[in-house]
């Protein structure tokens, strides 16, 4: 028997439309997490008292920045002295330290990043020095970069993005020119060797205080996370870490322990995902924390 013509496309749609939702069902299960589930700002605990803590030498006691090398060794820096330190991740001990100059080089040092072979330091008035490591006790030539972030700026972070050969520049201070009740994530060229005008990411301080309860937030270290590639931002004031997106949305915020942490200055990433905070030691000693995601 002839089955009608209309007959056959019912069943035909009818065969596209299952076809569609099971495969709709895999590629759901499949396709991967959308940019929300992408956070992983919610796998650290950073009310636990489980996490590794290590009291630093008085060599650190104003400790600020954190990077981690390509071949994954912890590097930090102090504020006022251009001193680098390899940092031993197991107890927090100084493996070694090398000077930036000859005669060495002083400023308000704010934020370390590493680029391959290639360090960099930033002051608080936007300057950028670019070194190189050296054995203990040895002292790199150095080139200095002026971004033009004056210190009304009071930039206090900065880190590698790899992804776009740049160096993030994360600013305390003002964000530009009528950009007020923002802070701001500049960008600097490597190919260029110059900043890009417009900020990179602009943070909204009444969404942070609408949506997370934040008064303040003063960013003071910066990171790309190696999993997800987000961008993560400590802050010193209304102590937190917030997440941003790759496009700047703000996926997440959690608040930090104030008695964990007195003073955080820097933020890295070790390369099995464990973030290392660093906190000054004012009149006591300066503390590297290490939190493991879960």
């Amino acid at each position: 028997m002839k089955i009608p013509d209309f007959l056959n496309l019912h069943f035909i749609t009818k065969g596209l439309l299952i076809f569609f939702l099971i495969s709709s069902s895999f590629s759901f299960i499949f396709s991967g997490p959308t940019q929300t589930e992408k956070s992983w700002l919610s796998r650290y605990n950073f009310n636990s008292a489980d996490q590794q803590k290590y009291f630093l030498d008085n060599d650190l006691r104003e400790i600020s920045g954190l990077a981690l090398s390509v071949d994954g060794r912890l590097f930090a820096h102090n504020d006022e002295k251009g001193v680098v330190y390899e940092l031993d991740e197991e107890n927090g001990k100084i493996i070694k330290k090398f000077r930036i100059g000859k005669e060495t080089v002083r400023g308000d040092f704010e934020g370390l990043a590493i680029a391959t072979r290639a360090f960099y330091i930033i002051t608080s008035s936007g300057k950028i020095i670019e070194f190189t490591e050296q054995k203990n006790n040895g002292y790199s030539d150095y080139r200095i970069f002026d971004t033009g972030l004056i210190s009304d700026f009071d930039v206090e972070g900065l880190c590698y993005d790899s992804e776009t050969y740049s160096l993030l520049i994360a600013c305390k201070g003002i964000a530009g020119k009528n950009l007020k009740g923002r802070k701001a994530i500049y960008s600097f060229s490597l190919t260029e060797k110059k900043l890009l005008k417009q900020p990179r990411f602009l943070i909204s301080l009444d969404d942070l205080k609408k949506k997370y309860g934040l008064k303040n937030f003063s960013p003071s270290g910066i990171e790309i996370h190696p999993s997800v590639k987000t961008i993560f931002v400590l802050s010193s004031d209304s102590k937190s870490v917030l997440e941003l997106s790759r496009d700047g949305n703000v996926l997440d915020c959690r608040k930090l322990n104030s008695d964990f942490h007195p003073q955080p200055e820097g933020i890295t990433f070790l390369n099995d995902r464990t973030m290392v905070i660093s906190d000054e030691g004012g009149d006591g000693k300066a503390i590297l924390t290490f939190y493991k995601n879960k």
